[in-house]
């Protein structure tokens, strides 16, 4: 929304939808990516997807199929494949953009990141909602491997 959507949608397997105002979500759709790309109507296609979930080849292909004619899917995270499938007969023939990177000046944007947090600090108490000790590490691994309800992100507290 801060840099100029006019409605913000969040597709999520897990029911988040009470955390959507915190994250200035418009609608929280509980489903899975796929389920949602197939239902989407051509005009109800969005601009811009925002590809964020990690770790799973299948939505970034998702948002290939959602995403409008001439529209543009950010893909954010690391990947865990050395190639994922993209359509790329959709991609030239819808006129698409698939924009990916990774975070290579980490000091300025924990810099931004950080001037966020002070500006809405009510961001970090929303979006971390367990904190467990170092020595929980694998747990809080293993926890982070299985999405569920009332959580989002976990914390390692160090000493």
């Amino acid at each position: 929304r801060q840099r100029g959507a006019a409605v913000v949608v969040g597709v999520d397997r897990v029911d988040r939808t009470g955390h959507a105002a915190a994250f200035g979500l418009d609608e929280v759709l509980v489903t899975g990516s796929g389920p949602w790309s197939e239902s989407l109507a051509a005009a109800d296609r969005p601009d811009v997807i925002v590809e964020a979930v990690g770790h799973q080849t299948a939505t970034v292909g998702d948002a290939v199929r959602a995403v409008a004619d001439g529209g543009t899917v950010y893909c954010f995270g690391i990947p865990v494949r050395d190639a994922y499938p993209i359509d790329v007969y959709a991609v030239v023939r819808r006129n698409l953009r698939i924009i990916g990177g990774l975070t290579k000046e980490r000091r300025a944007v924990l810099g931004r990141a950080l001037a966020h947090l002070r500006e809405f600090p009510q961001v970090a108490d929303e979006l971390v909602t367990h904190v467990l000790s170092g020595s929980d590490a694998p747990a809080a691994y293993a926890d982070a491997c299985t999405p569920r309800e009332g959580r989002l992100k976990t914390v390692l507290a160090l000493g």
